[in-house]
């Protein structure tokens, strides 16, 4: 227990450290929730880049200590870790990590015996010198690359490093989903982000130690809670959002959350953060008038343009050199399909196969209903970014039998789970708060006046079904 916590104590606080300087290079001198995933994207790509060059878990972990201690050189006034995230993180932490602590108790520390993590385990014993160097070995180095890099310290052995990896990534994902509800009272931010961090499927995946999975859904999250306040920050100053590429620093956080992407899924990785950020993108209208055939000939003049190309290309051209491969051969559990249900919200049966029975017909059109209400809620509001992550990750799933087998498109569905719950979570929450919505310009569902107290109601009804039945599964998958 004490390895397997001091582990990802050790990623949780490296990571809000580097996340504030890398915020601070890219020109935000005010705290944000998304600095934590920031600084975990640094972390994951460094690691996976040193262990590619040098199969040194020594050097690796040298790295990682220089650009922790770099980060210190910012000049910046820099508060301590705890007193960054607050009363409420600190809540968000404690409560995540009890949970988790309670299913890996019963299994004694370790989820040995589950293919996913014994490929991971595999990984970290090759970049340690021992084992077969085969290629699933060698494939999407990250993780690895990370936990090999921990296992150095004394105390913490290689299952102790990938456990605590897992507890990070959780930990991690509920401070980020803070970002899109920090103007709801603590309890309400306390409930959303431990809900977001830890759905039915992304139980069910942690418990197999999926970490790939697990670590593009945090990506997807991420991405779609960033572009939300890129939204906010539009909506309250109109000119800001055409300043937004004078400088290549303010990248510098999407381009370390992308290499978490790309160092731990390779280039099918990138696929998620790319296709939402597009697709967002044409909502804006200056975007919509930049991609029009009659403007191409002046887009392609622009060196941004060119310099993504050449990213994108380069990067595909490294998955094709280095051997690189997001699949995975006997995946146990998951080689049968998963119902959709299971990732849209809750799922309180034993195991997540497709049911044909009146109960699950019932709870997958609850799920349905309760998503195409909160995206209604959304979209009224004319906040588009999560509702678009939540709709590209549906669109990516809903493809992947056209191009993978059952375990990808579970790993699909794992990775939509969470920006699946934001999407629910925060308008029951907030409809039934006091605190207002950051940028209501849109109309209620209903309409206030002799209405208002069956509205609330209605709200009410739903919130302690949905919640319920969201922490009844999750507790049932443990």
């Amino acid at each position: 227990m004490l390895g397997t916590y001091a582990a990802a104590a050790l990623i949780c606080v490296a990571s809000l450290w580097v996340g504030r300087a890398v915020l601070l290079l890219a020109g935000s001198g005010v705290w944000t929730w998304l600095e934590p995933m920031v600084g975990f994207g640094i972390l994951l790509t460094l690691a996976g880049a040193t262990a590619w060059i040098w199969r040194n878990p020594p050097a690796t972990g040298a790295v990682l200590v220089a650009a922790t201690a770099a980060a210190g050189l910012t000049g910046a006034p820099r508060p301590g870790c705890a007193a960054a995230v607050g009363r409420r993180g600190l809540w968000i932490l404690a409560i995540l990590g009890v949970t988790l602590a309670v299913p890996l108790a019963v299994g004694h520390w370790t989820l040995a015996g589950a293919d996913p993590f014994d490929l991971h385990l595999a990984q970290v014993e090759w970049l340690q010198g021992a084992g077969v160097p085969s290629p699933a070995a060698r494939n999407a180095l990250g993780p690895a690359a990370l936990a090999s890099a921990l296992a150095v310290l004394p105390g913490i052995d290689a299952e102790r490093a990938l456990l605590g990896e897992l507890v990070a990534i959780v930990l991690l994902s509920g401070l980020t989903a803070v970002a899109a509800i920090d103007h709801l009272r603590s309890a309400s931010q306390v409930l959303a982000a431990v809900l977001v961090a830890l759905p039915y499927l992304v139980a069910s995946f942690l418990l197999m130690g999926a970490l790939r999975p697990l670590i593009e859904a945090m990506v997807v999250l991420w991405t779609g809670v960033a572009l939300l306040r890129v939204e906010r920050r539009i909506a309250i100053r109109p000119g800001s959002g055409h300043g937004l590429g004078a400088s290549w620093r303010v990248a510098l956080p999407a381009l370390a959350v992308a290499g978490a992407a790309f160092f731990s899924n390779s280039v099918a990785g990138l696929v998620w953060p790319i296709a939402i950020t597009v697709r967002w993108s044409l909502n804006r209208p200056a975007v919509r008038r930049a991609v029009r055939l009659r403007a191409l000939p002046q887009l392609l003049h622009r060196r941004a343009v060119w310099l993504g190309v050449a990213l994108v290309g380069g990067l595909a051209l490294l998955a094709t050199v280095v051997p690189f491969s997001v699949a995975l051969e006997g995946a146990g559990a998951t080689t049968a399909p998963i119902s959709p249900a299971a990732g849209l919200g809750f799922w309180p049966f034993d195991g997540f196969g497709p049911r044909t029975s009146a109960g699950a017909l019932v709870i997958l059109g609850i799920d349905v209903a309760t998503i195409g209400i909160a995206l209604l809620w959304w979209l009224r509001r004319r906040e588009a970014a999560v509702p678009v992550a939540f709709g590209v990750s549906l669109v990516i799933y809903l493809l992947q039998p056209f191009f993978a087998a059952d375990y990808a498109r579970a790993q699909a569905l794992a990775i939509l789970a969470p920006v699946a719950m934001l999407v629910v979570a925060r308008p029951l929450l907030e409809e039934l708060s006091s605190v207002p919505t950051p940028l209501r310009r849109g109309r209620p569902l209903l309409r206030s006046g002799d209405r208002r107290g069956f509205q609330r109601t209605a709200w009410a009804a739903l919130a302690v079904a949905f919640f319920g039945a969201a922490v009844w599964s999750t507790v049932a998958a443990f």
